[in-house]
């Protein structure tokens, strides 16, 4: 029997019969898994992203552009009715993301790069593309289908959004219940693979007179599903020890943190540990003593010490040494105490040291909250290329730590370098810290070497090696790097004085919370390895021009927005396809500025992220029912064009939240974040709900929401959080959104 190809679920001919309408009401169970598996399916890709991106967040972003616009042309795909039928559909997606998992992790072997190197953006984009395309362009097909099964029996495209919406509120919140329970990732996407078919077994039963329907079969294909994905979860150990070992063959132990995944490896007597695959200590290293016995010398008696994650390192036995009547270690990841006393802890003469050090599991910009002061302050966090490291090379995190230390203390931490040859992107970036330390401190002092130490204080600091060497003798310290002859050929050596020469030429702005310097550095030297001539450019030049022109930007594209978006509702032409598309431009700028915002001020994107989307889709799904409930009365009536400028006016509300919550010290409160997330939902799902409520053309109208929030997240990624920063960026939207409004408002015809 042959099928209409645009009709694959054969219902066109179906009356609703009783039969037919009881196989329907299993539509909205359809739909709410749809939305489970899209946000709980982002949160398991884009975590494996960031552990293949080194933790950088901008992956994320530009993730979720390529998601959303995948996601689009499985919508078209459906609506131009090619493609299998709703259940296929799901059933294709719930192994799609498995295949995902899979060529994420052997995406450096298949691409012949080595364990380490970092991705260039040749290899980056086709994968992030081919990683993505089953589950977005299945899900996006998967939604348009069941939309249609609804419209087929009365129900609004609008309804089907509000459904999804919810299950996506479900998604969230169910992905990161999984990583604080201790479930790893890789059982986190066979928990989605097991929705999406649930889901898809689910949609056969919405097709009757096929045979599907009777309980044996529907019996059997329960149980067959549930023997496939039991069998998979009981391996899932083995499976993800497997993969794990692809990028670090001598493996001993790798686990999902909320802050990360920790990996251990161990090789001829050495242990390594790693977080999102990049190293941040082993058992050999002497990089402990460089960091801690250059600041501990500054100081003539250091009795209090604070230092800032680097246990694994072993930073703090090593200030033992110095004899402090206390020493306070603050990490942010209980799992990394774990294992680090677990494989990096050896019993060794100076376990007694310990004694005196007292551990707190803290986020450590909260910790210096605190009422406490030190002598000395030792930050060892990770070089600033990710927002989670560069929260700690900040003015505001420097402010922090002064108002910590008592008088005449000190502040030292380390900037990744490099011993002859600085590029241009390296000296921009480390003259944008000490630019941001030198507004807080009188005094900096940058040591050279692989790794340059840095030390600041309200007083001097001593820069004659004689003193040093006595404080040295006086403490009878033993060392094997830090020595006599070492204090004195880095405290004279004359690439001291060099470093400063270069710092000084940098026409860097202060590295600041909303403007992070890793942003700019991190697309540059992504474009470098697209464009191998960049590496060697002068990167503050390419910056600082196009600062010079940013307002002179931001002006025109606010006023090209105002103008398209009257010309549009005069002439009743596509403002529906444009509202719907700047309502998804919008909402991703959002929703990846709050996003990266909370990942500066608390460090725990990597964990609560899902919670994050679904607090976005929360107030999504209460747009929706509140738009579908209050709108209609509003429906062709005189004033019903200023009750939608009002609607556009909502982004511009939620500026004002985030300038608010910039003000507040509590800033990184995950309760303020959500709520802020959802008033910025609630606006993008009202705008688009309006149209789609009022529109005949449901299925490009979804579709150009979706990729509207693609190109937002992929403009974001790549132009404005690393140009405008993040604050700038979400004012350029309320701009725009003002603008929208007023020239909505402001047309003689309105024709939605």
């Amino acid at each position: 029997m042959n099928r209409d190809p645009s009709d694959p679920d054969g219902l066109k001919a179906v009356r609703p019969s009783g039969s037919c309408r009881s196989g329907i009401s299993t539509l909205d169970p359809v739909l709410f898994g749809i939305g489970s598996v899209s946000v709980l399916g982002q949160v398991v890709l884009f975590r494996e992203w960031m552990v293949a991106g080194y933790g950088v967040e901008l992956i994320c972003v530009l993730a979720l552009g390529a998601w959303l616009l995948l996601n689009a042309s499985g919508v078209f795909l459906a609506a131009s009715g090619r493609g299998p039928n709703l259940s296929v559909t799901l059933f294709l997606a719930g192994l799609g993301v498995l295949a995902d998992v899979v060529f994420i992790r052997s995406l450096r072997n298949i691409a012949g790069l080595p364990p380490g190197t970092y991705l260039p953006l040749t290899v980056f984009i086709p994968a992030v593309v081919v990683s993505l395309l089953p589950l977005c362009l299945f899900l996006g097909a998967a939604f348009q289908r069941a939309a249609d099964l609804g419209a087929r029996h009365g129900r609004t495209l609008a309804r089907a959004y509000a459904v999804e919406c919810s299950g996506s509120v479900f998604g969230g919140l169910l992905s990161s219940l999984m990583l604080y329970w201790g479930i790893q990732n890789m059982v986190q996407a066979i928990v989605c693979a097991a929705i999406t078919i649930a889901a898809a077994i689910l949609a056969v039963e919405i097709i009757p007179g096929r045979g599907y329907g009777r309980p044996g079969v529907s019996a059997l294909k329960w149980l067959l599903a549930a023997i496939f994905l039991i069998a998979l979860m009981a391996g899932s150990d083995k499976l993800d020890q497997a993969m794990t070992r692809w990028n670090h063959p001598e493996l001993m132990e790798s686990l999902d943190s909320g802050y990360g995944r920790l990996t251990v490896t161990r090789s001829q007597g050495q242990t390594v540990l790693y977080q999102n695959d990049v190293l941040i200590a082993d058992t050999q290293s002497a990089s402990a003593e460089e960091l801690v016995h250059l600041a501990c010398l500054q100081h003539p008696d250091p009795r209090q010490v604070l230092i800032l994650e680097g246990s694994a390192e072993g930073l703090a036995v090593e200030a033992a040494r110095h004899l402090p009547d206390r020493i306070d270690q603050v990490e942010i990841d209980p799992a990394l105490i774990r294992l680090t006393r677990k494989y990096m802890t050896e019993d060794s003469p100076e376990s007694g040291l310990q004694l005196n050090i007292h551990t707190h599991i803290q986020d450590p910009r909260q910790y210096l909250r605190s009422d406490q002061t030190y002598d000395l302050i030792i930050s060892s966090c990770a070089e600033p290329s990710t927002a989670l490291a560069n929260r700690f090379f900040t003015r505001t995190f420097f402010k922090a730590c002064r108002g910590r230390l008592a008088p005449g203390g000190i502040l030292g931490f380390r900037l990744n370098s490099s011993e002859n040859f600085w590029s241009p992107a390296l000296a921009y970036r480390n003259a944008s810290v000490v630019a941001a330390l030198n507004s807080v401190f009188p005094h900096v002092l940058v040591l050279p070497g692989s790794v340059n130490v840095v030390l600041a204080s309200q007083s001097a600091l001593v820069t004659d090696p004689r003193i040093l060497i006595s404080r040295y003798r006086d403490r009878d310290l033993k060392t094997r790097l830090v020595t006599p002859p070492y204090i004195e050929y880095v405290l004279s050596n004359d690439r001291r004085d060099e470093i400063g020469r270069i710092l000084a030429a940098q026409d860097a702005p202060l590295n600041t919370d909303d403007r992070p310097v890793c942003y700019p550095l991190t697309t540059w030297i992504w474009l470098s390895k697209l464009i191998p001539v960049l590496a060697h450019q002068n990167v503050s030049v390419w910056i600082q021009a196009a600062l010079r022109y940013e307002w002179i930007a931001v002006l025109f594209i606010i006023l090209v927005c105002g103008i398209g978006m009257n010309r549009l509702a005069a002439s009743g032409g596509s403002l529906a396809y444009a509202a719907a598309g700047f309502a998804g431009f919008g909402g991703m700028v959002m929703e990846s500025a709050m996003m990266l915002h909370y990942q500066t001020q608390s460090g725990a994107l990597y964990q609560n992220m899902g919670i994050l989307f679904m607090a976005f889709m929360l107030g999504m799904s209460a747009g929706a029912v509140a738009t579908l409930n209050l709108m209609s009365r509003f429906r062709d009536r005189p004033g019903s064009r200023f009750v939608d400028a009002l609607l556009f006016f909502l982004p511009a509300v939620v500026c004002m939240g985030w300038a608010g919550m910039q003000r507040l010290s509590g800033a990184q409160n995950l309760i303020l974040m959500g709520a802020l997330l959802s008033v910025a939902g609630f606006g993008v799902s009202a705008i688009f709900t309006r149209y789609a409520n009022n529109s005949g053309h449901s299925r490009p109208l979804y579709a150009a929401d979706v990729a509207g929030g693609g190109i937002g997240a992929l403009v974001c990624g790549i132009l404005l959080f690393p140009l405008l920063g993040l604050s700038r960026s979400v004012f350029l939207l309320a701009g725009m959104s003002i603008a929208a409004g007023i020239g909505v408002a402001l047309s003689r015809r309105h024709n939605s």
